[in-house]
């Protein structure tokens, strides 16, 4: 019998332990499933995507959509119905097909009716345009147009001349370039405006017509999305000049203080897609979105973007021109607006709270990997905004433990000697690694000068040098005196 005790008393054992287990793993997995439930919650406290979308085109929503549905923040079923909204209004119904079958959704009844008066939009948008569509892509006749030293303006009264083309039918081109555009042919809607506003320009028409205003809004759309960020920053600034035109245009009563506030509002979100693409986009944002005009919408209307004139501030490197005006507005504007990115610089800046800065740092990563813009800046946010750190310290400190400064930089012991290293060969800092001691020394000197040696070793000789311009300027005016004394008898002996 004992052997069959033996075995029951296994048995028993091996069912206890793995009812513990399973309890031990349901328990650890209900906790795990809290900590990301309340990392998700964090996270969505601070995702701008539902407040920046606000501002923006469906078309530039998809790309930010798209992104969100690989960070986990929000269900994917409220993703794919955002993304179908965007949609819903436009001619791209194959895209919202396939959003339905990406998803396992079943496809409405309503999708080929859909798609059916999509094609109908965009037959009917192109055989009415058909003229001035011709017309355009003929080079030749454009070319000849334009006379022998091609200098010749093409103007909507030429067109009617010489083509029979009317101002009726340059709406029709518009149309046309408006559903190229809302069936996702980006690249073919930026060349019907462009084709469309070299016209209207040479025939007079201001930017801040309203028309003229629609179509570099579609222009900057269509280059946005279609990645030419090099066109898409000559189009932020166009539009941004055709805004204050017409802030200016008297004539213009539909476009009052509030409709400017709300362009320019608009204008700065979709520049967003520029700056953080462009090779100079960080310095033209700080530029662009610090002008005054522009600051005045952040400010009043939207002051969430000084997230991303804070981490552009960081990016660049060596101090901005503009860091003490912006450091001064974000806390002023603490009340309105505030999360990790703007409050890491103020801890560091303002409170040089190194431990708070330390942690918001820490808030900063999560943050800008989640968010659209900034995703792709994380790493060179995190290098700089490590640079503000140890530069913070530096000017408050004569010597520094490499072991706090690996804490404070979020580095090991290793990886915080090798940035500190780079970040003094390229930044030219005075300050060298006391490697027996594991202290940065600052204010060392270079070549074994100390600051105070090299500031007296070029102003020993100040006095002589003040001297001796002080006897040069008296020899100038002696002369001077001499000269005019010169003159006056000369004057004299002549009368």
């Amino acid at each position: 019998d004992f052997p069959r005790f033996a075995a029951r008393e296994r048995r028993r054992t091996l069912i206890a332990s793995a009812s513990n287990l399973a309890s031990s793993l349901e328990r650890d997995l209900d906790f795990a499933s809290r900590v990301r439930d309340l990392t998700m919650e964090g996270a969505r406290k601070h995702d701008l995507a539902s407040t920046v979308t606000q501002y923006m085109d469906g078309h530039m929503s998809l790309p930010i959509l798209d992104f969100l549905m690989d960070q986990e923040i929000y269900s994917p079923e409220s993703l794919v119905r955002a993304k179908l909204e965007c949609v819903k209004s436009s001619n791209m119904a194959e895209y919202a097909l396939s959003i339905y079958q990406d998803a396992g959704l079943e496809v409405p009844e309503r999708m080929d009716n859909e798609l059916d008066a999509a094609i109908e939009r965009i037959d009917s948008a192109e055989s009415k345009a058909e003229k001035v569509i011709q017309f355009f892509d003929n080079a030749e006749r454009i070319a000849e147009l334009r006379g022998e030293d091609g200098e010749r303006a093409i103007t909507p009264s030429l067109l009617e001349r010489e083509e029979g083309i009317t101002r009726e039918d340059l709406d029709t081109y518009y149309q046309w370039g408006k559903q190229t555009y809302e069936s996702g042919d980006y690249a073919g809607a930026s060349g019907v405006l462009f084709n469309l506003e070299g016209v209207l320009r040479a025939g007079g028409m201001v930017p801040s017509n309203p028309k003229m205003l629609s179509i570099l809004w579609g222009k900057l759309a269509a280059t946005i999305l279609n990645s030419d960020w090099d066109a898409a920053l000559v189009e932020v600034k166009a539009l941004a000049s055709a805004i204050s035109s017409a802030a200016g245009d008297k004539d213009n009563p539909n476009f009052g203080a509030v409709q400017v506030l709300q362009a320019r509002s608009w204008l700065l979100h979709w520049s967003l897609f520029v700056c953080f693409n462009h090779a100079d986009g960080r310095n033209f944002l700080i530029e662009f979105f610090m002008s005054p005009e522009n600051l005045q919408a952040v400010q009043n209307n939207c002051p969430w973007l000084l997230r991303y004139i804070t981490v552009a501030l960081v990016m660049i490197i060596g101090r901005h021109r503009n860091f003490n005006d912006i450091l001064k507005i974000i806390t002023q504007e603490r009340h309105a607006y505030s999360d990790p990115i703007t409050e890491f610089l103020e801890c560091l800046r303002v409170d040089f709270d190194f431990e708070g800065a330390q942690k918001k740092l820490k808030a900063c990563e999560e943050i800008l990997r989640m968010d659209y813009f900034l995703s792709e800046a994380t790493e060179a946010f995190m290098s700089g905004a490590r640079m503000f750190i140890f530069e913070t310290f530096c000017r408050i400190h004569h010597t520094l433990d490499m072991s706090m400064l690996a804490d404070r930089l979020a580095y090991s012991p290793t990886e915080a000697e090798k940035f500190i290293v780079d970040l003094i060969r390229g930044s030219k800092l005075d300050a060298r690694i006391d490697s027996a001691k594991n202290y940065v020394v600052i204010g060392s000197g270079k070549n074994g000068v100390g600051v105070h040696a090299r500031v007296q070793e070029r102003t020993k000789d100040l006095a002589a040098r003040s001297m001796a311009l002080s006897q040069t300027l008296k020899q100038m005016e002696a002369k001077e005196e001499r000269d005019r004394k010169r003159r006056i008898l000369a004057a004299m002996d002549e009368y």
